[in-house]
């Protein structure tokens, strides 16, 4: 498992440096419905419940008819939910931002088994969330707390310096009890979600099925080029035990921060060089640092990144 975990870390440091994807907050909150069954032992909490039926990312005027991405629908570019309860039997949950205390708790996932996101928010009570018929589902949460669907990190490098469209379905499902707050929010990459739903944040007349489309003011960012124009450069011994000299052969000036991580991404070290056009060294002590493998990582003022790994023995 922790190599694993090690594998994982070093392909996020490296996907960081390329990525371009967008992720989304599906959020809401419903009355609670009780009891959570009918006289006859049938599930009722539906009765106030919100569906995000589906999701399309596409480029302007597109997204409906050409999208890149669709989530929650069939057809080209589709991924469909798999059907599995998400939480359930939360009366005892104690972590009020995940459903870490519930009977059942689980990660968003297709219909072959593919990361689809996550639940957030308060997930208490006798509050459910599943995906079923392809659609995610909330109900029941009470009208207090805020359940969101974290979609995970979706590429959009193919739509790199262009806005990006997208039309959700969504719907607000009631037999006598009150629907609010139905939102929607994005972010690129690692950035902040918007303080207020970007797309939307509808308190009232949630009740129905809605189709409607909308589109992101800024462009997707460029991606991050790495530094292999300005830099190359190795590192030795590997596995080091005490010192670690790293040699550089560098193409073009620049100001470098180098810095070392460890596998949690925890950084031990920095450092600032002025690299100059040409071949240069420099020995960072290491025999401070924990046994284990490392990233050594060096940066320039624009973000672009290069990375090696070294084992500390």
């Amino acid at each position: 498992m922790k190599k694993l975990l090690s594998a994982l870390f070093v392909l996020s440091i490296l996907a960081d440096a390329q990525s371009q994807t967008i992720q989304f907050q599906f959020c809401g909150k419903t009355a609670t419905v009780s009891p959570s069954t009918d006289p006859n032992g049938n599930d009722q909490r539906e009765k106030a419940s919100i569906h995000l039926d589906y999701l399309k990312i596409g480029q302007l005027n597109n997204s409906k008819t050409n999208p890149i991405y669709v989530l929650g629908d069939v057809g080209t570019n589709s991924v469909s939910f798999a059907t599995k309860v998400l939480a359930d039997k939360c009366e005892n949950n104690t972590d009020q931002t995940y459903c870490t205390g519930c009977q059942t708790c689980a990660l968003v996932t297709s219909s072959t088994g593919a990361d689809l996101g996550k639940l957030t928010g308060k997930i208490l009570g006798n509050a459910k969330a599943e995906t079923k018929n392809n659609n995610f589902v909330m109900m029941s949460t009470n009208s207090n707390n805020v359940v969101c669907y974290e979609t995970n990190k979706i590429s959009v490098s193919a739509l790199s310096g262009k806005k990006v469209e997208i039309t959700i379905k969504y719907e607000g499902r009631s037999q006598g009890f009150n629907i609010h707050n139905i939102s929607l929010n994005y972010r690129y990459n690692n950035d902040n979600y918007f303080s207020t739903p970007f797309f939307f944040n509808k308190n009232s007349s949630n009740v129905g099925v809605f189709e409607e489309t909308y589109f992101t003011i800024a462009n997707v960012p460029v991606a991050v080029e790495d530094l292999s124009k300005k830099l190359n450069f190795e590192l030795a011994p590997n596995p080091v035990k005490d010192e670690l000299f790293v040699t550089f052969e560098t193409f073009e000036q620049f100001n470098a921060n180098i810095s070392i991580l460890d596998e949690n991404g925890k950084e031990h070290k920095t450092l600032k060089r002025n690299m100059e056009p040409g071949n240069s060294s420099t020995t960072i002590q290491v025999q401070d640092l924990p046994s284990g493998w490392y990233l050594l990582k060096i940066s320039d003022e624009a973000g672009k990144t290069t990375t090696k790994k070294f084992t500390r023995i």
